[in-house]
């Protein structure tokens, strides 16, 4: 397993400074809690804002919640693929070796 990690650590992908990783990361997850808590409480002002009022009067308050609590949760689901430094690439290489040292 540590041969695996290190054969992908060596990969020429552009990879970002582990210091602006964690930066994106986190404003991924600030950005992403605060849509999700906006969805889930249904606050006014975020609901009401002058932006919004457009998708609200077209597709309705539920939708729009909807539309905010699922793009919460994509931003937390980048936050966290952001912080561990996964690509999917090597999330699908990973899960292949993984299979493979399980079935043997």
């Amino acid at each position: 397993m540590i041969a695996f990690m290190r054969c992908l650590s060596d990969r020429p992908y552009f990879q970002f400074n582990d210091l602006w990783a964690s930066v994106a990361a986190t404003l991924l997850f600030a950005v992403g809690a605060f849509f999700l808590a906006g969805a889930w409480f249904d606050w006014d002002w975020l609901m009401n804002s002058p932006k919004t009022r457009f998708f609200l009067c077209v597709f309705g308050r539920g939708s729009a919640r909807f539309f905010y609590g699922t793009l919460g949760f994509c931003l937390l689901a980048a936050a966290v693929v952001t912080e561990l430094n996964w690509s999917i690439i090597e999330f699908v290489e990973y899960w292949r070796v993984r299979q493979m040292v399980a079935g043997s």
